[in-house]
């Protein structure tokens, strides 16, 4: 089985604001370069899931940005808000 996509959690995440569709939160990614689990800073925002190697300011461009699919953006928006009610 491919490692290719796998994902997990930690537990730092950042609510969303009322009215917003913007989710903010370390995950750990999965890395062929490094050969395992990488911590990153996600944002899942506008219906774009991006990602840095660190929490950044608006100025910083993400290491990558992709328009994930709806089942996609819902989970990962659920992960990330349980991560606020829990951590």
């Amino acid at each position: 089985m491919s490692d290719q996509g796998k994902g997990s959690a930690s537990t730092s995440a950042s609510a969303p604001a009322p009215g917003s569709d913007t989710y903010k939160g370390w995950l750990f990614k999965w890395t062929n370069y490094l050969k395992g689990y990488q911590r990153r800073w996600f944002v899942l925002s506008n219906g774009l899931l991006s990602y840095y190697s660190r929490n950044v300011g608006g100025g910083s461009a993400p290491n990558h940005t992709r328009q994930p699919s709806a089942c996609e953006r819902r989970c990962v928006a659920q992960l990330l808000a349980h991560l606020v009610s829990t951590g």
